[in-house]
């Protein structure tokens, strides 16, 4: 008796994560020694697709599959249209060499993942306390795990989570509540929750963090100008909102006011704000100034006091 063996290989694994919505695809390949198959497909709610080379076309369609079957049987793929939960179960391809009374087959496991929803409470004050949730329908077969990252600074310090899954006859929703402490470097990243890896399903959200003004100096201390000469004051700014920032001068009474006679140019780069005050010295005694911060998140912010010290031309250029 001729004996002969049909050698299987799968580019997929016999378990395969399908996105719903998308084409789901199944490709075989195997030695069939010269031999040609009837190549049966059994799919989930015992639907079937069989091609017999001898007669039929190498092309079977329907509204939902196609099934291929090229090179007298040594390729079949399966293509699963507009993949729904419905789709999810056991695929049987079926070899039957009619020739030789032999027959091989293959089952492989389709689960479907669908697109995963992200709440959270966003603006919320640095080193406060907020909560987010991801929920995805799933097949009923699968059993991965949602997952939680930042873009930026990578794995998120989770202080609770809450795990909640409801079931129905063809899926079930999976849910996961996440707790955790926002702090200034979380702002402007993106809070992402996935579910796979390998097929990068995910949904995320940027992150909007609340924080006070900060402020400080772009050069030195003390400044030595010429009189009625104008002296440039630079600080740069930081908070969450845009902090609005002014020139302060000390008065004789001890009392910090603000400036007003002095013309004042912005810009701005993420996340900081230049400002550079010009004033013009027209008196000889020392003027003590400072840049004064303040957005809606207490406390405001200062910078140290800067000492203005005019000298006549004369002096100034023996400096």
């Amino acid at each position: 008796m001729f004996l002969f063996k049909v050698a299987v290989s799968l580019k997929e694994s016999t378990e395969i994560l399908t996105q719903f919505g998308t084409v789901g695809k199944i490709e075989l390949n195997f030695n069939t020694s010269g031999h040609v198959p009837i190549v049966t497909w059994t799919l989930p709610q015992s639907t079937t697709l069989q091609h017999d080379l001898q007669v039929d076309n190498v092309v079977q369609a329907t509204e939902d599959y196609k099934s291929t079957v090229a090179e007298n049987g040594v390729f079949a793929a399966l293509e699963i249209y507009n993949v729904n939960f419905l789709d999810a179960g056991t695929y049987t391809c079926h070899m039957d060499f009619s020739d030789t009374g032999r027959s091989s087959e293959r089952s492989i496991q389709i689960s479907v993942i669908g697109f995963p929803s992200l709440l959270m409470e966003n603006g919320a004050t640095e080193n406060e306390t907020i909560s987010a949730t991801c929920c995805v329908n799933v097949s009923l077969t699968v059993e991965d795990s949602i997952m939680w990252n930042l873009n930026q600074s990578g794995s998120l310090l989770i202080l609770k989570e809450v795990k909640t899954n409801s079931a129905e006859e063809f899926l079930k929703n999976m849910c996961i509540e996440i707790t955790f402490e926002v702090h200034r470097h979380h702002h402007r990243q993106l809070l992402r929750c996935s579910l796979c890896k390998e097929m990068d399903v995910f949904s995320e959200v940027a992150m909007e963090v609340q924080y006070p003004a900060s402020i400080r100096y772009a050069g030195n201390d003390i400044l030595h100008i010429s009189l009625h000469q104008f002296a440039n004051v630079c600080c740069i700014s930081e908070g969450n909102p845009r902090p609005s920032v002014e020139l302060q001068w000390l008065s004789t009474e001890g009392r910090w006011k603000f400036l007003s006679n002095v013309t004042e140019y912005i810009y701005h780069i993420e996340p900081f704000t230049y400002w550079t005050f010009m004033i013009h010295v027209a008196v000889r005694q020392p003027l003590q100034v400072r840049c004064f911060a303040i957005n809606k998140i207490p406390p405001a912010a200062t910078t140290q006091a800067l000492n203005l010290v005019a000298k006549c031309k004369s002096s100034a250029m023996n400096k």
